[in-house]
């Protein structure tokens, strides 16, 4: 008798129950309720700062564009009273009016080196007038005017305008007589400083990049930033003359885009600005370390928490584990102790006890099987007599045979059927119903010539029973107990057997 189970049959037949180990589960727990809640808060407060981001950085884009425009309408308005001074000018006009043999050029010329405006915004003023030398201040070798530039002059009557041609930006006025308004003078041009204004247009480092476009009658004056070709070439004078937009946004390629218009000098310009959407989220890099230190210390914390599990746990485990597959081979001198005072160090004094009572449980049920093993040895012993008495029943039944003597055969040879039915062995205890009815007719046979005629016996089966499986001699005791306790008790009388 094997006391112990095997891993297979422990575990129901030949499959093996899948091992998932305890440290994976609490990596997973580990993550799950430490990394995932702090992931799922970042991912939460990102976005809340992201959209935070987004409004404080479309608003701080609108009132830049604001600063801008008002930037560039003062410097055109300087620029303006620069070219009302020179018009003004009583040198000048005296200039352009006087026959040329009687003006002093190098004197009116001299007067305009020291003109009471910043020279931040432009290169060079000039009065052109036809006949005479152009008057001049600031430096720039390029001082002429073309014939379109003239024409463009004269369409205006006297107001100044903007003009974009060969690279160059200037402002350009034409110079009527005072006193004939219809006699034309000569022409200011005023060569503005480009570099200058395009550093207006620009935002604060800790904006989102932002494109500009400087844009006048005749084309686009200054341009910075990235625009797409596409973008610029849909954004015309012609399209944002006298328009006030702010925010409006378009999709193109595939991103989102806002752009604001504002008019400059007195309409003769449009500033336009435009941004890619998705710039406006940009969240602040502080924010973005702090978020990753925090995950990183979480990372950190969990790697502790499941290295001091590991140690404190999983290992004193596994050695638990590896002591049991030796009791499982019955090596029952295992010793496994864990320092320390607590639940583990109790499952270790707890397993050695149990090793200590397998054992002697496993020596008891040795002695048991070895006991067992000598009862079967007597028993087989004891069987050996009736073996004996069936085999000289048997030769008496023969002999009485061949001497005719058929009473003491027929006895002979039921009594010889109940010792072999009686000692066949099943591993059940069960026989056919056909070896018990046979016994039954043996036995009633055997007490049919024991009583003569005091008993009837009557033995009744239905069709179709041989075949099912019974309990051995299961009929006989209650056949036996219906004579002694009953026909016996009264002198005589009928046994009736109905098996159905």
């Amino acid at each position: 008798m094997n006391f112990f189970l095997t891993r297979n049959q422990y575990f129901g037949g030949s499959t093996m129950k899948k091992h998932n180990p305890l440290r994976r589960r609490l990596v997973l727990f580990s993550i799950a309720v430490v990394l995932v809640p702090m992931m799922i808060l970042y991912a939460v407060i990102f976005g809340f700062f992201r959209y935070r981001s987004f409004q404080e950085n479309k608003k701080y884009a609108f009132y830049n564009m604001q600063s801008i425009s008002h930037t560039l309408d003062s410097a055109f308005a300087g620029l303006n009273e620069l070219s009302l001074y020179m018009i003004a000018n009583e040198s000048v006009r005296t200039y352009l009016t006087q026959p040329p043999e009687n003006t002093a050029y190098s004197q009116v010329n001299a007067s305009l080196q020291f003109l009471p405006f910043s020279s931040k915004y432009y290169h060079c003023v000039t009065v052109f007038s036809d006949g005479r030398p152009a008057l001049m201040s600031g430096t720039n070798v390029k001082r002429s005017i073309s014939e379109e530039e003239k024409k463009a002059a004269d369409g205006m009557n006297g107001t100044s305008f903007i003009n974009v041609a060969d690279g160059e930006l200037s402002l350009i006025q034409l110079i009527r007589n005072t006193n004939r308004l219809d006699q034309s003078l000569g022409y200011l041009k005023i060569q503005i400083n480009q570099n200058e204004l395009r550093t207006l247009l620009s935002s604060p480092k800790d904006l989102p990049e932002t494109g500009y476009l400087l844009l006048c009658e005749n084309g686009i004056m200054l341009e910075n930033g990235s625009i797409p070709a596409t973008i610029r070439s849909k954004m015309t004078y012609e399209n944002l003359a006298g328009l006030t937009i702010d925010s409006k946004e378009f999709p193109l390629d595939g991103k989102t885009y806002s752009y604001s218009v504002r008019p400059i000098f007195r309409n003769r310009a449009e500033l336009v600005s435009l941004n890619d959407q998705s710039s406006l989220y940009r969240v602040d890099s502080l924010l973005i370390t702090s978020a990753v230190i925090a995950i990183l210390l979480s990372a950190f914390f969990i790697v502790i928490l499941v290295s001091y599990y590991i140690r404190c746990v999983f290992n004193p485990i596994n050695s638990l584990t590896k002591e049991m597959t030796t009791i499982e081979q019955k090596n029952f001198e295992t010793d496994f102790s864990v320092p320390g005072n607590n639940e583990i160090s109790v499952l270790s004094d707890q397993f050695n006890m149990m090793c200590r009572r397998i054992k002697q449980m496993h020596v008891q049920v040795y002695e048991s099987e070895l006991k067992r093993r000598e009862a079967e040895l007597a028993i087989l012993e004891s069987e050996i007599n009736p073996h004996f008495l069936y085999n000289i029943l048997d030769t008496i039944y023969w002999m009485s045979e061949m001497n005719h003597t058929w009473k003491i055969s027929e006895m002979v040879r039921s009594l010889s059927n109940l010792f072999r039915i009686t000692l066949h062995k099943t591993a059940d205890g069960l026989m056919p119903f056909s070896r018990e009815r046979e016994y039954m007719e043996g036995y009633l046979t055997i007490q049919q010539f024991r009583y003569q005629d005091q008993i009837a016996f009557e033995f009744y089966v239905q069709d179709g029973l041989d075949d099912y499986l019974v309990l051995k001699l299961l009929l006989q005791p209650i056949v036996e107990n219906a004579i002694v306790h009953g026909v016996e008790q009264v002198g005589g009388g009928r046994v009736v057997i109905n098996v159905y």
